[in-house]
């Protein structure tokens, strides 16, 4: 709920979010990868460490959040004045090249074309459904 209510004073009342996408639904690699769909703008972000569970584990209250450079101390302070800054780390940046990036630090992990991203997303449905066609069409 702390986080939650973090989110929304940013957003309506110091108006210093750019974007915001929860971490519920596919974790954070689906949840950065959402966002630069939506957004058309690519990331490079480092994730020290990260493996399966922590690029995909599914996590109520958690959020990818996107500020300007220039919005990031204030964002900083707002976290500290509501007892929440051990949870906000700035984990990477928003880019202009069309691609999405997350390292572990050593090494890649995921390196994509928002475009390719987008193809895979928007035949995901349809492919599961001529999936589940041909096993039905087979018994």
């Amino acid at each position: 709920k702390a986080a939650q209510e973090f989110v929304l004073e940013c957003i309506n009342l110091l108006r210093i979010i750019h974007s915001a996408h929860d971490v519920s639904d596919g974790g954070l690699a689906v949840a950065i990868a959402e966002s630069s769909l939506a957004s058309g703008l690519g990331a490079s972000v480092t994730l020290p460490g990260a493996d399966a569970l922590h690029l995909f584990g599914e996590r109520s209250a958690s959020y990818v959040l996107t500020v300007s450079e220039s919005n990031a101390d204030a964002l900083e302070s707002v976290a500290e004045r509501l007892g929440l800054d051990d949870l906000l780390h700035r984990i990477g940046v928003v880019k202009d090249d069309g691609r999405v990036l997350i390292t572990n630090g050593e090494h890649t992990i995921i390196s994509a074309a928002i475009s390719e991203l987008s193809e895979i997303y928007e035949s995901a449905i349809p492919n599961a459904l001529h999936s589940a066609d041909a096993v039905l069409s087979l018994s």
